[in-house]
């Protein structure tokens, strides 16, 4: 008994030591995809498939909370038939809303081992024969202020109760998505402040320059023409200097809402900094329709300072055409500044072509 024992006891050892180290290694590959390439939506699905490796027969799944919606959508499940997927979608976190709703639900791990007779499961009963579900545990996915953003589940074909090991492995499979989710949050919020205005919410400067640079190549291979409209508040400087930048701040995003709500969806609007705007139009008929864009904008802009009782401020319009005015994005910006400017001095709240006399 006591040889067995002890032999019992090194097979124990030996097999928490691998695991401990598979664990490990799921870790190090994870983080690696992570770091590397950030490639999210391929690290989610790695770290699902290697949970499953870690348990045999079971199906793994990420969902994350979505706001305001108050509901959870699968962001990873990539074994899980599109059938259950489907009826997972839009599950609401509440007291007996599964295992995933419920550990979002109460920000705490729900271990499940026999959903046919547990009160969590009560009410997916049709799910549970549908997909052959009789058990499933969840831990919580948190943000770093311990916040539940989400869910990691394992569900399987038979009942069966967890050990310390599977308790281990979903807590770190959970905190890594957490990491996983976290980051990718970051650089999506990276990415707006690169390529968005921080005061009107509109394009930037960087991001103006690529998309017409973009569109200058598509009307090249299509042989069709881009015409960027410069667009500048009229008094708007003086009304700044006289009432102080949070009224100034106010009208410009005043303006650069009623503008946004009035271009069409083909057409992009961007703030090139203070008060200068530009539209950079790529699907026009003529000249005509081009002027009609424009008068929509000092539209645009006359109603809202109208609004905010700033009358005297206005909008004048400059424009030029790839190719006929310039072929190269700062020749079509300078062409289109320089045709603004003479707007201004025609009286401003005009439009002006860069080709006309």
């Amino acid at each position: 008994m006591g040889v067995r024992g002890s032999i019992e006891e090194r097979a124990a050892v030996a097999l928490k030591q691998q695991q401990t180290n598979q664990l490990l290694q799921v870790q190090k590959d994870i983080l690696e995809v992570v770091v590397t390439s950030n490639q999210y939506q391929e690290a989610l699905d790695k770290l699902c498939i290697a949970a499953e490796g870690l348990l045999p027969d079971s199906t793994a799944s990420i969902m994350i909370f979505e706001q305001p919606e108050n509901h959870l959508v699968v962001r990873s499940a990539p074994n899980m038939p599109a059938e259950a997927i489907g009826q997972l979608e839009g599950l609401v976190p509440g007291e007996n809303a599964g295992s995933c709703g419920t550990a979002v639900f109460k920000n705490e791990a729900q271990f499940v081992c026999d959903t046919a007779c547990d009160n969590r499961w009560q009410g997916f009963a049709g799910y549970i024969e549908e997909f052959g579900i009789r058990a499933c545990w969840s831990m919580p996915v948190r943000d770093p202020q311990q916040k539940s953003i989400g869910s990691f589940a394992l569900a399987s074909k038979t009942t069966r109760e967890p050990s310390q090991f599977h308790y281990l492995l979903l807590e770190t499979v959970a905190k890594l998505a957490a990491i996983i989710l976290t980051r990718e949050k970051e650089q999506t919020r990276l990415q707006i402040a690169a390529s968005y205005d921080g005061l009107t919410g509109l394009e930037n400067r960087a991001s103006l320059l690529e998309r017409i640079s973009e569109g200058i190549s598509r009307c090249e291979r299509h042989s069709r023409m881009l015409a960027v409209l410069f667009i500048d508040l009229d008094n708007f400087k003086k009304v700044n200097d006289r009432l102080g930048h949070h009224v100034g701040d106010s009208i410009l995003k005043a303006a650069a809402l009623e503008m946004n709500k009035s271009i069409r969806k083909t057409d992009s609007l961007a703030r090139l900094g203070g008060d200068e705007f530009v539209l950079v139009v790529e699907e026009f008929k003529d000249i005509s329709e081009l002027r009609v864009i424009a008068e929509k904008m000092i539209e645009s802009v006359t109603r809202a300072t109208d609004l905010m009782g700033h009358a005297s401020v206005s909008a004048s319009v400059g424009v030029s055409i790839y190719p006929q005015d310039a072929i190269s994005v700062n020749q079509l910006l300078r062409c289109a500044d320089l045709a603004m400017y003479r707007a201004k001095d025609k009286g401003k709240k005009q439009t002006i072509f860069f080709h006309e006399p």
